[in-house]
């Protein structure tokens, strides 16, 4: 037993910081080191736990790991993470001391945090890990096997005892179903190691199909003496991206202001395909041109690093949320949620004033507008957005009235006087009577009735 120097850790494992990095931490393909456990004593019944100390460090910025046992069948544990030198074990390694009651198996699960925040992880995603399963013979217990997922490549040797079954595009199980079959602790032809091109969580299992005892030396690095045979690596292609977008708005028939997202490929063998939703459109660049799908070609490595920027193209989305697509040949695609909003509830505002109105199929309908000029018309909505300026209409009340009796004109005599009426039906008007003096008409004071009588005419 490992001499450990925290005697618990804290159960806030489980909830750790969402803090994330915009892509992973790069290694450089450098071996991790469980050398320097922190945890006295981890209990070896499924959720057991133990802290490691700096177990990498990056750019001089050291990152811890937690190693949690998940699940456990048929298994007994006499030492969470063993310390003995057989078959060239080292401290640096984790290997954990198994009886085998049965077929059964070990599920595990390595969470990579920030230096000394296992009180409260902060969970961080290191780029290019390998995990190397050594001595994967049948001596101690039959058919043992190392069962992964999310990985981006594995290496066995050319002459293997191993046998790689896949259940997934990223994921399988590397298993000896060689009986009786023996071999050196570090021989090629036992083990098998496998690549991620990045993890915050790295989920594996052990098992086998039958009863024994066995320490299972697990390392991770990516050796290269694969003595007596030679390595034949697999490479997947891989995808993952890294970020989220907050909620996009725009004006109807304006595009938004974009957000990006990360994207890092691995051991592709053709372009990555980028898919906006409707209502969406992608861009390589920030001020670039934007359009409803991208193609970007990886290098000669098949590696791509990107950031893909995405933008409301000023149409309403077809669904919120909506899904961004990322897709190469060969790789499982994956994709991230979008969410986004356009227009809203309408006022209708002109000079001089404002009312509210009904928008319905683009159509603003307003009533109880006075006759007049109404000026610089423009829709705002609830969200500022406006409508664009100096649209101007007028107004006329319409004729909906009779005439029924008009005034008309008569012949008198001198000194006597000439009375005219007028009777108007589905109206209520205002009266105004004017006379003629010879050169214009001008308003008669006070005449303000259906009647008006003149006065005593002069020759």
């Amino acid at each position: 037993m490992r001499r450990r120097y925290f005697s618990h850790l804290i159960l806030a494992l489980l909830l750790w910081s969402g803090h994330v990095f915009s892509q992973s931490i790069p290694t450089g393909g450098q071996s991790l080191d469980f050398g320097s456990p922190l945890t006295a004593n981890p209990a070896t019944t499924a959720g057991g736990t133990c802290v490691y100390d700096d177990v990498v460090t990056v750019n001089g910025v050291s990152y811890d790991a937690i190693v949690t046992i998940d699940a456990i069948t048929n298994a007994l544990l006499s030492d969470f993470d063993a310390t003995s030198t057989t078959n060239g074990n080292t401290a640096a390694n984790f290997s954990p001391a198994i009886l085998w009651t049965g077929p059964g198996e070990i599920s595990y699960r390595i969470i990579f945090i920030e230096d000394g925040t296992a009180a409260s992880p902060v969970a961080v995603t290191l780029g290019d890990i390998h995990l190397t399963a050594w001595d994967m013979d049948a001596i101690g217990v039959a058919g043992k096997y190392l069962e992964s997922s999310s990985y981006s490549g594995y290496t066995l040797g050319n002459t293997s005892l191993l046998t790689h079954t896949p259940t997934g595009t990223n994921s399988g199980r590397f298993s000896n179903t060689t009986p009786n079959s023996n071999t050196v602790g570090n021989s090629g032809t036992s083990r098998v190691t496998i690549e991620y091109s990045n993890s915050s969580t790295l989920n594996f299992a052990i098992g086998s199909s039958g009863s024994g005892s066995t320490t299972q030396m697990i390392t991770f690095g990516n050796p290269t003496n694969w003595f007596p045979t030679t390595p034949a690596r697999t490479a997947i292609p891989t995808l993952t991206t890294f970020g989220t977008t907050t909620t996009f708005f725009t004006c109807s028939g304006i595009p938004s202001t974009s957000q990006s997202l990360f994207i890092e490929a691995r051991n592709l063998t053709a372009a990555l395909v980028v898919d906006a939703p409707t209502g969406y459109e992608v861009s390589s660049t920030a001020n670039g041109t934007y359009t409803s799908s991208l193609s970007l070609v990886p290098d000669s490595t098949g590696t791509l690093d990107t950031s893909v920027y995405i933008s409301m193209n000023g149409t309403a989305p077809a669904s919120n949320p909506a899904q961004i697509s990322f897709s190469s040949t060969g790789a499982a695609s994956v994709t991230a949620s979008l969410s986004g909003t356009t227009g809203g509830t309408y006022t209708i505002t002109y000079k001089g004033g404002a009312t509210t109105a009904a928008v319905t199929a683009g159509t603003a309908s307003i009533i109880n507008l006075s006759e007049g000029h109404y000026l610089d018309i423009q829709l705002i909505d609830a969200n500022g957005c406006t409508s664009a300026p100096g649209n101007n209409i007028t107004l006329s009340e319409p004729i909906d009235f009779t005439v029924t009796y008009a005034p008309v004109s008569v012949d008198v005599c001198d000194n006597a006087t000439a009375t005219f009426g007028l009777a108007i039906s589905g109206a209520t008007p205002v009266y105004v009577w004017q006379q003629f003096n010879g050169n214009s008409w001008t308003t008669i004071a006070g005449a303000t009735a259906n009647t008006f009588t003149s006065g005593p005419s002069q020759d």
